[in-house]
């Protein structure tokens, strides 16, 4: 009887189903994504690593010439000049105190305006200044802030307030100082409204006040100062539609001037104003001021913190009148006989104020000394020609000739030329 070969079919079965499922494996094997060049993977915060695991950070380059790095005092999302440009305080989260930080904020200076449809804001822990870096920059460590605000002491005294072109008016002051860190201004009437007795005020007369307009025993945020001048004996102009007209422009930092505007007196005409701002990084200003405001206004104000400053010098406020050309000869003829030759000279004034301007004027040889002098009313915001016609009987030479112009005895302005005498 034959025997038959015995097959383990069953094993070559499960051989074969083997090495097929290996076989499939290893064509369908997933392979990890390498990223290309192109692509920058998702950096994981900081702060979201737990503590037992945060690296610790390598030293890395500064940042190239191509980013860009902007310091946010408060922490809330604006950079500092960004703030500044809104009108808000950069070193105060949540500048109208509404309860909302000013970038979730529609309106960041406006406390009366409700943030609409949004929860009640929880309140948040103090969040590590941000700062911003360029696509494609290595970031480093936070940078420390430039300045460090600390509350210290702050005292603001008006020196002296200056008029321009007052038409002989009656003038009233507004002043209002404020730390935009607290908001809440201090103001001042200059003198009381009921005052009886109001100060009659010339052209360029400059008025002694003399007096501490703001102290706050902790300044914190921005030292912001504004002085409004207006007469009472004129009809007020349509002031408040052009600030309105100006808004788009100026946006919120206008506000301050209109809320004096709007505290005046309906019958008084605008003079003049001034605004200023102070931060912490600028030493909110301690020292001794003279700037000039809009219009006819100039402001002399001191700021400190410690010992109070010795009183300002009393200055002088002078109208804008220059010599701005002349006409006068290179080269003249000596004349040694009692009947010489005359030449024209001339020089011409101009007046950039808004009224008219009454000067004196003197000429000046180098050779002869003092030989002519006048007056002239310039025009306001125009020109007037003065001089005359003079001979040369001086010796043979070069000589100058200066004018100099005069304004209550005081000096505006002198100009020199040089003439030859020749045979």
């Amino acid at each position: 009887m034959r025997k038959r070969l015995f097959v383990p079919w069953r094993l070559i079965g499960v051989l074969i189903l083997t090495s097929i499922l290996l076989m499939t494996a290893a064509c369908f094997q997933l392979v990890p994504a390498t990223p290309t060049p192109s692509s920058t993977p998702a950096a994981i915060p900081a702060a979201a690593l737990p503590a037992t695991v945060m690296p610790t950070p390598a030293p890395t380059p500064a940042l190239t010439p191509t980013s860009t790095a902007a310091l946010d005092s408060d922490g809330d999302g604006w950079p500092d000049t960004q703030e500044r440009t809104a009108g808000t305080d950069p070193y105060n989260r949540d500048t109208d105190g509404d309860g909302y930080w000013d970038p979730q904020d529609p309106n960041p200076l406006d406390a009366s305006i409700p943030v609409a449809k949004q929860p009640t804001p929880t309140p948040l822990p103090s969040p590590t200044p941000l700062r911003t870096v360029t696509v494609g920059s290595t970031p480093s460590p936070t940078p420390t802030p430039m300045y460090s605000p600390e509350p210290l002491p702050l005292s603001v005294r008006l020196d002296y307030v200056g008029v321009g072109c007052a038409y002989g008016g009656h003038v009233q002051l507004a002043v209002e100082v404020t730390d935009t860190n607290v908001g809440v201004p201090e103001r001042h009437l200059m003198p009381p409204v009921e005052a009886a007795a109001v100060e009659d005020v010339g052209d360029f007369k400059v008025m002694r006040i003399n007096q501490e307009v703001f102290h706050t025993s902790a300044m914190k945020g921005g030292l912001s100062i504004g002085i409004l001048a207006y007469d009472r004996d004129q009809a007020k102009s349509n002031f408040l539609d052009w600030i309105a007209m100006m808004e788009w422009y100026y946006g919120e930092s206008i506000l301050p001037l209109k809320n004096l505007v709007e505290a005046m007196p309906e019958n008084d005409r605008l003079i003049g104003w001034y605004d200023e701002t102070w931060y912490p990084e600028e030493s909110w200003g301690v020292g001794n001021h003279t700037e000039r405001g809009s219009d006819d206004l100039q402001v002399w104000y001191s700021v400190w913190s410690g010992a109070k400053p010795a009183p300002v010098p009393e200055p002088s406020l002078l109208p804008r009148v220059r010599i701005i050309d002349a006409s006068i000869p290179s080269e003249v003829k000596q004349c040694p006989w009692t009947i010489c030759p005359e030449y024209k000279h001339s020089w011409t004034l101009q007046n950039e104020e808004d009224c008219d301007i009454d000067v004196n004027w003197q000429g000046h040889s180098s050779v002869t000394g003092d030989f002519f002098k006048g007056s002239a009313t310039v025009p306001s915001y125009g020109m007037k020609t003065v001089g005359g016609s003079w001979s040369y009987r001086q010796a043979i030479g070069p000589a100058t000739l200066t004018l100099t112009i005069y304004y209550r005895a005081k000096e505006l302005d002198s100009r020199s030329d040089t003439v030859m005498v020749v045979p």
